[in-house]
């Protein structure tokens, strides 16, 4: 069966970068960090999981599905019924034929079987991690090195047990202990009736978003997810994130057409809080100052709630509610007000046509609404979200619409059309228009934003692809006169223009060419940024060794016009650094793996910058070494 399956692959050819397009990846949320999908892998060989009745979690166990993929299998089965051959999973609309051999090694066509507690054992596997990374310019003289290492035990997708450790650069060596911690065992399908037990460190996603929601998310884009968010309704936090996290227990519990997921959480994040009460909460995760070491755990966070849901058929309805408290560590009688959110979310879906929403209120009189549709005919899917919350709502620990710190008041409308002319070509194009009200201490009127963009994709995937993206984004900014002493609004546009090919040269060598431009105009002034790189990506014929080489020249005249480039890391790394001014990247990527067993992997980057100021140029330097052990 295997054999039959890498024949289909290879017919078909692939494209795809850690079970999802890079392009896509892209357009991300900036405030994921790079080791949110760094969840320990396991032994696919010890994994049965039904395509056919398994749900979005139990989907999401496998690691190396993402969120589109998971939909996609989602809506085929919605709009196709049973999948009776492993042929089908090639003519599924968003499942990257890269994922397919993985998933060909667990899936199995009817109910998977319940394994006993003695093989359960049987099949679990020690796994360290460990991940050094030296800036040599910019980091501090006396502890440059930043250290993270886990130990993780993980039985097929059953049970998953880890420590982690981090130190950051210029924070104290270990002699006083790691400057991070954290742990969990997560256990999934207990019994018929536990689906899912988290004990540790956490994250929660019910619903859309409106009312809880710690998990990965993504920002407006062209592919159709922006529409309609899909996770787990627990994972566990394997992420180095200090702060963006809940620390406690939670279940999932499944009877008959109810689920109920309560969770109770407690920790210490780092901040103050104001005078009146206001939480300020720092997202570093740095302590090497005295200011830094100020605010070291200074606030304790405290919250707990649940979703309650009915689901069958074409019809699922829940009720989610949670209360958060924050308080100062070193006074416990300084604290802020218990924040109450109470909703309800709702999805419906109907041969082509699924419709979604929530509706949140909270306390202190805020509210919150989303509502979403998505359209699908052969060779078409439109998407359409609308999100409102008044003055009065926030996210404090949730990041629910992505808002920055003092918006508020925000009106959001995101739509999409993603759709196919012929085997070869594809075009996407997306509209998202947000208006957001500036807390009233600083302004007191709005800032409409309003962005859109199309892409035409052409692709023999055994060959080459290549694909054409546009992007106008226009808004009104806030503009200081130093001399006047006074504000005033002004229009500013920006044109991003995107070219990418792509060329498998031989079966072992890859070809990636990119060109970014930039135009930004502002009044009458008009500033352009530029970005061009190469990838040559190299793999043995059993791939047991591979490399990956970029070369990069950019050339961005401010912050403003920064450009963003995705980047291939360590395995379970990924990062989207920004780059403006004038300069130069280059890095190379080297991996050898050997099994499961032993995996080592070394990326060596450079960067020089060209300063207008002193007409010098500034070099950053940078090594990563990885290694990943089973046993």
């Amino acid at each position: 069966m295997r054999t039959l399956m890498m024949m289909v692959v290879l017919l078909g050819g692939f494209i795809g970068v850690h079970g999802q397009d890079h392009h896509d990846i892209d357009f991300l949320t900036t405030d994921a960090l790079p080791e949110e999908n760094d969840e320990p892998e396991p032994d696919l060989k010890k994994i049965s999981v039904s395509l056919n009745s398994a749900t979005a979690d139990e989907l999401m166990t496998l690691t190396f599905l993402s969120s589109l993929n998971v939909q996609a299998i989602q809506e085929y089965r919605a709009t196709y019924g049973t999948i009776h051959s492993i042929y089908e999973l090639m003519y599924i609309p968003g499942l990257d034929l890269a994922v397919i051999p993985l998933l060909v090694k667990c899936m199995t066509p009817g109910k998977a079987p319940s394994p006993s507690a003695r093989q359960i054992l049987k099949d679990g596997e020690f796994t360290w991690q460990h991940r050094m990374v030296r800036v040599y310019e910019k980091a501090s003289p006396d502890h440059p090195l930043k250290a993270w290492s886990r130990l993780a035990w993980v039985s097929g997708t059953r049970i998953q047990c880890a420590l982690t450790i981090e130190k950051d650069p210029g924070e104290p060596g270990w002699t006083r202990g790691p400057d991070y911690r954290s742990a969990f065992i997560f256990c999934r399908n207990l019994n018929p009736w536990i689906k899912q037990l988290v004990i540790g460190d956490f994250q929660v996603a019910f619903g859309q978003g409106a009312t809880v929601w710690s998990a990965f998310s993504t920002r407006a884009a062209f592919h159709s997810l922006g529409g309609k968010k899909v996770a787990s309704r627990l994972r566990p936090h394997t992420g180095s994130d200090e702060n963006r996290f809940l620390r406690g227990t939670g279940a999932t519990i499944h009877i008959g057409h109810w689920w109920f997921t309560p969770y109770i959480s407690g920790h210490r994040v780092d901040g103050y809080l104001k005078d009146n009460g206001e939480p300020v909460i720092y997202q570093s995760g740095l302590h090497r100052t005295t200011t830094e070491l100020s605010y070291h755990h200074g606030i304790i966070d405290r919250s707990m709630g649940g979703e309650l849901s009915w689901s069958r058929r074409w019809l699922t309805v829940g009720y989610i509610t949670s209360w958060q408290s924050f308080r100062d560590t070193a006074n416990r009688k300084v604290a802020a007000p218990v924040t109450a959110r109470s909703g309800i979310h709702y999805m419906v879906e109907y041969r082509r046509l699924s419709l979604h929403g929530e509706h949140t209120v909270q306390s202190a009189h805020g509210h919150a609404h989303l509502l979403g549709m998505r359209y699908k005919t052969e060779g078409l899917i439109l998407c359409g979200r609308l999100e409102t919350l008044n003055a009065f709502y926030n996210g404090l620990s949730a990041n629910i619409f992505g808002t920055n710190p003092g918006e508020a008041g925000i009106t959001s409308l995101y739509l999409s059309l993603n759709g196919k002319a012929g085997s070869k070509l594809q075009y996407d194009v997306f509209m998202h228009r947000k208006s957001a009200m500036i807390t009233p201490e600083h302004l007191a009127f709005n800032f409409p934003e309003v962005e859109w963009g199309t892409r035409l994709t052409f692709a023999t995937y055994e060959l080459y692809s290549l694909y054409i993206a546009l992007r106008i984004r226009t808004k009104e900014t806030s503009v200081s006169l130093d001399d006047l002493r006074l504000e005033q609004v002004e229009i500013s546009e920006q044109f991003t223009t995107r070219i990418h090919f792509q060329h498998h040269l031989t079966s072992t060598w890859q070809l990636r060419l990119r060109y970014d431009n930039l135009r930004q105009s502002s009044g009458r002034v008009l500033r352009q940024g530029h970005l061009v790189y190469m990838d040559l990506k190299w793999s043995t014929p059993r791939r047991h060794l591979s490399g990956y080489f970029r070369y990069a020249v950019f050339d961005a005249p401010g912050y403003d016009q920064r450009l963003y480039m995705y980047e291939n890391d360590l395995k379970g790394l990924w990062t989207i650094p920004s780059y403006y001014g004038t300069g130069l990247r280059s890095y190379a990527c080297i991996r050898y793996h050997r099994g499961r067993q032993a995996d080592v992997s070394m990326k060596v980057a450079r960067t020089v910058y060209r300063y207008r100021l002193n007409e010098g140029w500034q070099a950053k330097n940078e090594v990563k070494i990885q290694w990943i052990i089973r046993f």
